[in-house]
């Protein structure tokens, strides 16, 4: 087998069945046209993978390679790692300055195949098509990915980037930085940000508030490693005068790169679906520790073999494109990505709602799921404040990202920290209540699914019987998920809000 690679050379043999260029010596003559140094720096507004490989310049073969065959390019799998679907909005910061190189005046060294099996034995060595122009150079690209899960919602994610200037190909300027950081702020939904460097040794990321001057810099800049960061494919049968023997080559090659309904498209669709369906199996769910929805680990089962039946196509064409290799039948054809179903609920009143007279509420948001991952809270002989934080779920973990709220005075010093790990939960709160003088919680007990217990304080004002104010949590269907209540200079009374999940809800 030929050492197939990412195209680094004009007129090199490539293979769109395996997204790989073949190492061997091209079989053509051409002249090498050079376009020039270009230098780019745009922000584009994204909907699915897709739309991020258009803007990237991946095309659909580019991005469908067969598992195992090649190492993955390193855009394609900078996109893959930030686990898309297709409503996930993103802001795409790209910047690159590279030399651009056509071919032209091309010919076959030869004659072209006369037949199929001749035809048969010119792909596995030259591939089925050639490299046709390429850009040297190097290339910065930085993603905010903004996780949506309904029409709706990312619907309005654009909205709310358009309103604070952030429209597709709008020029950057410092003045986004702030527009950009604002609006990740204030999102209702899930957001995860990353970004690349290609075509500099030991690049220096730049801090997040740093990335646009980084970007106007960077398209400024001779790379000092350059690497090809884009490139387009001829097929060879346009060098033919008789095109018959790669008929069959032409039509699967079709098939795999037909826009909406070829191979590539649906193993990306697949992919954005079983993201989905991953991230709340093995995310949200083992976070809750919910086990009720018995149709989701069959889904994600006849996802990943429908992945199977097209990476075997892919095989298939790959090992002989001039016969005719049939789409494989997909189970997975009308589903749509799954959606959280939930309900949410108050439970338990600790402490006493006249006494206080701000009210808050931590409240929950299913678009962008969190668990309790952290409390702490400050005092002496009552609870003068709480402070908890939520952490958002990605898949087996935390995310980086997270919310820390306080409520209540200013009053003693803060107690030691309940660390709760990621799928642990909080099982019981036993909370105390003062009875003399102004109302407020003077204690709380919880205890979690890990055998901890936090008690603070641990010798608080003369108190009801805590017995009384006992509450029981379970993984199953009544999970504590955040709190609300009210203060004044203390916390003056605590309820909490569980979630009740239902099965996945798909469309």
């Amino acid at each position: 087998m030929p050492n197939d690679q990412y195209p680094n050379a004009l007129g090199q043999a490539y293979d769109s069945f395996a997204s790989v260029a073949r190492n061997t010596a091209s079989p053509l003559t051409f002249t090498e046209t050079n376009g020039g140094a270009l230098s780019k720096c745009r922000i584009r507004i994204c909907e699915g993978i897709r739309s991020v490989n258009d803007t990237l310049e991946i095309s659909a073969a580019a991005s469908a390679g067969i598992p195992g065959v090649a190492k993955v390019e390193a855009k394609v799998e900078f996109v893959r790692s930030l686990q898309m679907t297709s409503r996930t909005v993103s802001i795409v910061i790209r910047a690159q300055h590279v030399e651009t190189k056509h071919i032209a005046n091309v010919r076959l060294n030869g004659a072209p195949p006369p037949n199929t099996d001749a035809a048969l034995s010119f792909y596995r060595t030259n591939g089925d098509s050639y490299v046709s122009s390429l850009q040297l150079g190097a290339e910065y690209v930085a993603v905010y990915s903004f996780y949506s899960e309904t029409v709706e919602e990312a619907e309005s994610v654009k909205g709310t980037l358009a309103v604070s200037g952030i429209v597709d190909g709008v020029e950057l300027s410092a003045e986004l930085t702030s527009k950009i950081s604002t609006a990740v702020k204030n999102s209702t939904v899930e957001t995860v940000f990353d970004q690349t460097v290609l075509g500099h040794s030991n690049p220096a990321l730049p801090s997040q508030d740093q990335i646009i001057p980084f970007a106007l810099n960077f398209s400024k800049q001779t790379a000092d490693r350059p690497v090809v960061v884009a490139f387009s494919v001829t097929p060879y049968e346009q060098l033919f005068t008789d095109r018959k023997p790669f008929t069959e080559i032409s039509a699967n090659r079709d098939a795999l790169s037909r826009a909406g309904n070829g191979v590539a498209a649906w193993r990306t669709t697949r992919y954005e679906i079983l993201n989905q369906a991953l991230w709340l199996r093995d995310g949200v769910y083992a976070a809750y520790g919910y086990r009720g929805d018995s149709d989701l680990n069959g889904k994600i089962g006849s996802l990943e073999a429908d992945l199977a039946q097209l990476n075997g196509w892919l095989s298939q064409a790959r090992d002989n494109p001039t016969r005719k290799i049939e789409l494989p039948p997909l189970a997975t054809g009308n589903l749509k990505l799954p959606r959280l179903n939930y309900k949410t609920a108050s439970v338990g009143s600790w402490g006493y709602k006249p006494d206080g007279n701000k009210a808050f509420d931590d409240s929950f948001s299913g678009v962008s799921p969190w668990a309790i991952r952290r409390i702490r809270a400050k005092g002496d002989k009552t609870i003068d404040k709480l402070e908890v934080t939520y952490g958002y779920l990605e898949i087996g973990e935390w995310s980086a990202r997270g919310v820390t709220t306080e409520h209540g005075g200013e009053g003693g010093d803060w107690s030691p920290p309940l660390e709760l790990e990621f799928g642990e939960y909080i099982t019981s709160i036993a909370g105390s209540t003062n009875n003399r003088g102004a109302v407020s919680v003077t204690q709380l007990v919880i205890k979690t699914s890990k055998n901890k217990t936090w008690t603070f304080p641990h010798a608080p004002w003369p108190s009801t019987d805590p017995n009384k104010d006992l509450h029981h949590f379970d993984q199953g269907n009544n999970l504590l998920v955040s709190f609300s209540g009210v203060t004044s200079d203390y916390l003056a009374q605590l309820s909490g809000t569980v979630l009740r999940l239902s099965p996945a809800i798909w469309g």
